[in-house]
C-alpha cells in the first residue's frame, strides 16, 4: 500500500517531522472548522496541500514581536518576595488534649 504524498515529498516542504505534525494537524483543524463536511478525511487533504505548496508556515520564534523588543526585567531590581511567616507551634495545653483524643 502506497501512501501519498511521500515523507520524502513533504519532508522536502517542512525542516522536520514534528513540523509536519504540527502543521497538518492545524490545517486539517482549519479545514474542518470551514468545510464541516466528512468528503475526505481532513488531513489527507492538509498533506496534499502541504505536498503542492499550497500551505506555508513559519516558527514562532522567526516572526518578530513586541515583546521581544522590550529589554527583560533586571531580577535583582525586581520587588523582593513576601515572606510567609512560619507556623507557630501549638500550646501546651492543646497539644495535650489533642493527645488524649
Amino acid at each position: 500500500m502506497m501512501v501519498e504524498p511521500g515523507m520524502d515529498v513533504l519532508l522536502e516542504k517542512v525542516d522536520s517531522k514534528y513540523t509536519l505534525v504540527s502543521v497538518s494537524a492545524k490545517r486539517a483543524r482549519e479545514i474542518m472548522k470551514k468545510d464541516g463536511t466528512d468528503t475526505e478525511n481532513p488531513v489527507s487533504v492538509a498533506l496534499h496541500q502541504i505536498a503542492d505548496g499550497k500551505v506555508l508556515w513559519q516558527r514562532e520564534e522567526d516572526i518578530p514581536r513586541e515583546e521581544a523588543a522590550q529589554p527583560e526585567e533586571d531580577p535583582a531590581e525586581a520587588a523582593p518576595a513576601e515572606e510567609i511567616p512560619a507556623a507557630e507551634p501549638p500550646a501546651e495545653d492543646e497539644a495535650s488534649e489533642a493527645e488524649n483524643d
